[in-house]
């Protein structure tokens, strides 16, 4: 599925709509979660920006 994507150029808004609901899922929870990024999530300068824009809007956990 994901060869699909990218062959019909829907690999970066699947990837950013996966990102969005990860986040918006843990949004209120107490739990750390991770995401698998790959190569060319991590090159993607859009991809970059969103991830990062994501990242510092999050609150700092507590200790």
């Amino acid at each position: 599925m994901l060869q699909l994507a990218k062959q019909i150029h829907l690999y970066h808004d699947l990837m950013r709509q996966m990102i969005e609901k990860t986040f918006e899922a843990f949004s209120n929870l107490p739990y750390a979660f991770t995401l698998n990024l790959s190569y060319e999530d991590i090159t993607n300068i859009d991809s970059r920006k969103f991830l990062k824009d994501k990242l510092s809007k999050l609150s700092t956990p507590q200790e």
